[in-house]
């Protein structure tokens, strides 16, 4: 009985301790050693308010400058999106069919965006566009959606 118990205990410990280390595939041979965590810095762009990207970014804050009235910092145009990419789509959307980039943000992100305040509530990129050239065909405004989603996917740091 003491034998069958001592090795129950034993086994117990070894599940225990293979548990608790770490698995090859997630960290390879090595396992750990040598990895770098930087706790302050996500390893995903699209996770950090776009005007401190900017601002960590002199040279993108420049690229999105250039396709915003001069009287807007590129600061205080990403103020209210999510992330970098919903941004710089809306920036390429606004500047590729030459709509107002303020007027643009009050529609995309409703009226605590707009001057003055309003209560209108906020939409996606497609119905923006839609909503600012209603003219356009339906096809024409998932074109231009696409190609400022993709033109925004290479603006990133």
């Amino acid at each position: 009985m003491r034998k069958v118990f001592g090795i129950a205990i034993a086994l117990c410990s070894a599940v225990l301790w293979a548990g608790a280390q770490p698995a090859f595939a997630q960290y390879g041979p090595g396992g750990m050693a040598g990895t770098v965590h930087d706790v302050n810095r996500p390893n995903d762009v699209n996770a950090i308010p776009p005007e401190q990207v900017l601002s960590a970014n002199p040279n993108l804050a420049a690229k999105f400058q250039a396709m915003l009235p001069a009287n807007v910092t590129a600061m205080d145009a990403a103020k209210g999106y999510n992330n970098l990419h919903n941004f710089a789509a809306a920036v390429r959307a606004s500047h590729d069919l030459n709509l107002p980039f303020l007027e643009f943000k009050c529609t995309e992100l409703g009226g605590k965006y707009c001057t003055p305040e309003t209560k209108a509530k906020g939409m996606n990129l497609g119905k923006t566009i839609q909503t600012l050239k209603p003219d356009m065909a339906k096809a024409d405004v998932k074109s231009a959606e696409k190609q400022a989603n993709k033109e925004a996917k290479n603006d990133q740091p």
